[in-house]
């Protein structure tokens, strides 16, 4: 077969081309599936003040077909390297001519490290918003990372895809190596290159410090090589980005040619080592890396090359004119090699020549030939400007805008303004002509561009106004190692490990079917002691699973489902306006588990009931930010909220709606009857429709809460209607068992099922003897041998059952005493998805699933759990040890709970829980170091956690303005009204 035409643009091109006359174009890659694209954020980035950021969906052009758009991107590239940037020494007539026939930007600027760049250019947005300002042990991310490109985040990959381009990224990655980072879970249908910089190998003189594994070179997400050898990266990526093009010719492509060279160790195609002499050839060969610096030049004049031989394939298949093009670096040159020009400084530095890259777009017809702009675009506007050239619309919650009018020398527009971010502290600031350094030093870069003559001392003025945006970007992002409010946190996985060579695809995730009831007290199992209800499903699962006898909830419902979602305390959980909610308002920037197992590929329902969302708007309707599809769920059918306060729904003016996603198809129910049945249909539907990928299926019952509510084949039992419900919920279970082993799913799923808190036991208001009755005895649950109920932090208030099976995962029959808390489910599910969890954030659970495996020497992770009223924490366990703080009776401070602790509490109590689950001796006095140490973890608590008079911390608040402005300043006792209205 003869080769295909080179269209050829120089005697130099000829000569270096014919290097690569014998590459073999290879066979076309296997696509791999990946996930679909994520349009609802994560969190949304709120714009700054003082024009910092663009967070709103841009309206984007229509055009019948949208242009092809490829990407080069060089790795350390100096400004001053291309005769384009007046370099002398290094021929690179492409490059020439791009600039010739296209657009130079010479105030480009990027970041001063790989990873900060590459996420910059992936999605839009300042690197220190996404947590990828630096690696998780190094400035950038090394091999088996924990950290990477959060799958949440939307990808310049995923905007195009969805707009119907094919996607390809041919090169370095460097935002993740562990299988959820790699870009084919990011948006690319395609990916052949390297996770990372390929001086992280043996072969570094650092390596063994820092124990480099051998470089793997990915094709998809399988390794396909050890070792590449760095002098022919240039050839083999240019081959598949050629093979990339040449199959994708009939539709709109996206190429993201993302070169090695030429980072240190340099790498140039052996043929064309002739000039070198004899002893730097020897020391190359004999693997001296500081020798590689001479074939530096060349290097670049084979990315030179490589760059010709796409525009040629363009020529050839006729795409041309139907091509955008951009040419970029990453940061500016490494120390001992490259030029930066007339810039002062190198990589890894906040001067201008750590951050200002070469710039050239290329698109006949649309772009000024010969055109060269000055004004400062920088590499988050990439994704925003493609976007709007492609039709597609911008993603929220992104730093970067539209550069096309600078491009194409429209109308002028205000000033862009570029932090420079090192080792995640700002360093310096650009606006205009102005650069500022947090050292108070500023220069007009535009006449003084090598930033010689600091002139602060003449521009008082100037340097205020640039330390405004300075303050206001700290007060946003936070400074060095801190998120700020406006920050969302990258990817995590727990126990990363290196990749290796041939390694065989990852065995499927499991399906997770979380059960989730409501009201249901810890003696309501007959596996758990119940002798009047009939729970055959549930006690099988136990028969076949494991039994945790020490699981805690939170107290009541809307706390105890954001522990759940988020996997931390309640009162460190963000809510809107900084407040906490008695029913906990769970803060769009709040991370749940099903984000995070969404971006692991998972397919995700919620069914039942929300409680997360804060109470209905004056119109009638919840806000959309904070339900179910806009936390992660793919899919909602249930409530928004619970479904009313008394026994009988006519006896209390509150209803709730049925919703199905942001739709309500019921506006009140009035008739609770065929609730149960109605989400078990929903959710057997669901696991039908999505058998063939990993699911999580949140099953959030309405029930036990009251009012209560069966259908006609439950309502035989004599306990009542509590019991009647609780073995509707148990045939429920036995129908999602049924459907798994129907499905062929039953080895391969993970079923959970637990309650949010203990039972509401309440037969007068506020148990009080003098009030009139409330629900009748028959309405409500058992805590067995514990004391308390819903909405008191003993043990009954709390301590819920906990039954888990996954057959040939978890031994059958097998029962537990850890401390175990709904906290550490979120951890538990993400591990066993290998799904990233949000980096540099503070979660309170801890993997439990060696306890849950039955491990031989699993122990609780929990030093202290601690037992909170809405805001006031009232206990700590530690092992079998629980410790209770004085408190009055009724305090106020616990809101609606109050009316329930009726007891007051003189002096410190412990309890030996082993011993005495019902908490009915105090052995404080006998165990007076017991006392003192718990005492000091209640001290901790309140320290990192906070309490009712008090900001922990470690609280989280994603907004601006006082924190929790409702702090107690009141009474401190006396007993409550019930509520009114709701």
């Amino acid at each position: 077969m003869s080769p295909k035409r080179i269209v050829l643009y120089s005697p130099l091109q000829v000569a270096t081309a014919s290097l690569f006359a014998g590459w073999v174009l290879p066979q076309p890659a296997v696509r791999i599936r990946s996930r679909s694209l994520l349009w609802s954020e994560l969190m949304l980035g709120s714009a700054l003040a003082l024009g910092l950021a663009t967070c709103t969906t841009g309206a984007a052009r229509d055009v019948e077909r949208p242009p092809n758009v490829i990407i080069v991107l060089a790795d350390d590239l100096g400004y001053g390297d291309l005769p384009a940037y007046g370099g002398t020494d290094i021929a690179t007539p492409t490059l020439d001519r791009m600039a010739r026939e296209g657009v130079r930007l010479t105030s480009f600027y990027s970041y001063p490290t790989c990873t900060a760049a590459r996420a910059a250019l992936m999605t839009g947005c300042f690197p220190k918003r996404i947590g990828l300002d630096v690696g998780s042990r190094f400035t950038v991310l090394l091999h088996a990372d924990e950290k990477g490109l959060a799958p949440s985040e939307v990808t310049i990959a995923e905007v195009l895809r969805e707009r119907g381009y094919a996607t390809a990224c041919v090169g370095k990655w460097h935002l993740g190596d562990q299988p959820v980072f790699l870009p084919t879970r990011q948006g690319f249908d395609e990916f052949f290159g390297l996770p990372y910089s390929h001086d992280i190998e043996p072969g570094n003189p650092r390596a063994a410090e820092r124990g480099y594994p051998a470089l793997p070179l990915l094709d998809g997400e399988t390794v396909v090589e050890l070792g590449p050898s760095p002098d022919g990266l240039t050839r083999r990526f240019t081959e598949r980005a050629l093979a990339f093009i040449e199959r994708n010719a009939e539709r709109p492509f996206f190429l993201f040619l993302s070169h090695a060279m030429p980072h240190q160790p340099v790498g140039a195609d052996p043929a064309a080592w002739r000039d070198l002499d004899a002893e730097t050839r020897a020391a190359i060969e004999a693997g001296d890396y500081a020798a590689r610096d001479a074939l530096y030049g060349l290097a670049i004049e084979e990315l030179d090359a490589s760059l010709g031989l796409i525009l040629a394939k363009l020529e050839e298949l006729g795409l041309d004119d139907d091509t955008l093009v951009l040419f970029l670096s990453d940061n500016g040159p490494q120390l001992r090699v490259g030029s930066a020009g007339p810039l002062r400084g190198r990589k890894g530095s906040a001067l201008e020549g750590g951050s200002r890259v070469p710039f050239l777009a290329r698109w006949p017809g649309h772009l000024e030939a010969g055109a060269v702009r000055d004004e400062v675009v920088r590499i988050e506007d990439v994704l925003a400007t493609v976007a709007a050239r492609a039709g597609a619309p911008r993603p929220r919650g992104i730093d970067g805008r539209d550069a096309w009018p600078i491009l194409s020398g429209g109308a002028a527009e205000a000033p862009r303004v570029h932090f420079f971010w090192v080792k995640g502290r700002i360093a310096a600031i650009r606006r205009g002509p102005w650069k500022l350094y947090t050292t108070g030093e500023l220069f007009d870069v535009e006449a003084d561009p090598g930033e010689g003559s600091d002139v602060a001392a003449d521009n008082r003025d100037a340097v205020r106004g640039l330390m405004r945006y300075i303050d206001a970007a700290r007060a946003a992002f936070g400074d060095h190692e801190s998120l700020g409010p406006a920050c969302r946190p990258a990817g995590r996985v727990v126990d990363p490990r290196p990749l290796e060579l041939g390694a065989p695809a990852p065995e499927r995730p499991p399906n997770v079917v979380l059960v989730f009831t409501d009201d249901q007290g810890y003696g309501d199992v007959g596996c758990f002691g119940s002798r009047t209800i009939s729970t055959p499903h549930l006690d099988r699962m136990a028969a076949e699973g494991i039994r945790l006898t020490s699981f805690y909830a939170q107290a009541v419902c809307g706390p105890s489902r954001a522990a759940l979602m988020t996997g931390s305390y309640p009162i460190r959980v963000g809510e809107p306006g900084n407040r906490k909610h008695e029913h906990t308002v769970l803060h769009e920037r709040e991370v749940t588990i099903a984000e995070v197992l969404k971006g692991a590929g998972y397919a995700t329902a919620c069914i039942g009931k929300w409680h997360l969302a804060g109470a209905r708007r004056a119109d009638g309707s919840w806000d959309a930010r904070l339900m179910p599809n806009a936390q992660g769920f793919d899919e909602f059918f249930g409530t928004p909220e619970y479904n009313g306060i008394t026994a009988y729904v006519d006896e209390h003016p509150f209803r709730s709606p049925l919703m199905r996603n942001g739709e309500v198809i019921v506006p009140e129910v009035e008739d609770w009857s065929d609730i149960t049945r109605r989400y078990t249909d929903e959710a057997l539907r669901f696991l039908r429709a999505h058998q063939e990928e990993p699911f999580f299926l949140y099953l959030a019952h309405t029930m036990p809460h009251v009012p209560l509510g069966t259908s006609p084949d439950f309502r035989s039992n004599p306990a009542g209607p509590y019991a009647n419900a609780i073995e509707e919920i148990d045939w429920s279970v036995g129908r999602i068992l049924a459907e798994l082993e129907a499905l062929g799913l039953d080895d391969e799923t993970l079923v959970i099922f637990t309650s949010d808190n203990g039972p509401w036991i309440e037969t007068t208001e506020g148990n009080d003897p003098k009030a009139r009755a409330f629900l009748p005895r028959d309405h409500s649950g058992d805590a067995g041998p514990l004391r308390g109920y819903k909405m008191v932090t003993w043990e009954g208030g709390l301590r819920v059952p906990f039954i888990a099976r996954w057959p040939g995962r978890i031994p059958a029959g097998a029962v537990s005493d850890e401390v175990v808390a709904t906290i550490d489910l979120f951890p538990t599910f993400a591990r066993l998805a290998r799904a990233p969890m949000p980096f540099g954030w503070t979660l309170d659970g801890r993997d439990v699933w060696p306890i849950l495996a039955g491990a031989e020497d699993a122990t609780s992770p929990h030093e202290a759990f601690y037992y909170y009223s809405f805001t006031h924490l009232q206990a700590v366990r530690s092992g079998r040890w629980k410790l209770v703080v004085p408190r009055p009776e009724f305090p106020r401070w616990t809101g609606f709970s109050a009316r329930f602790i009726g007891d007051d509490v003189a002096t410190t109590e412990l309890y030996d829980l082993d011993a005495d689950p019902g908490e009915t001796h105090d052995v404080a006095a006998e165990h007076p170091d017991v006392v003192a140490r718990l005492e000091a973890l209640i001290e901790t608590g309140r320290e990192e956690l906070g309490d009712y008079d008090r900001i922990g911390t470690g609280a989280r608040f994603f907004e601006t303005g006082e924190r929790r402005p409702h702090l107690w300043r009141g009474p401190l006792t006396g007993r409550p009204q019930p509520p009114s209205g709701r």
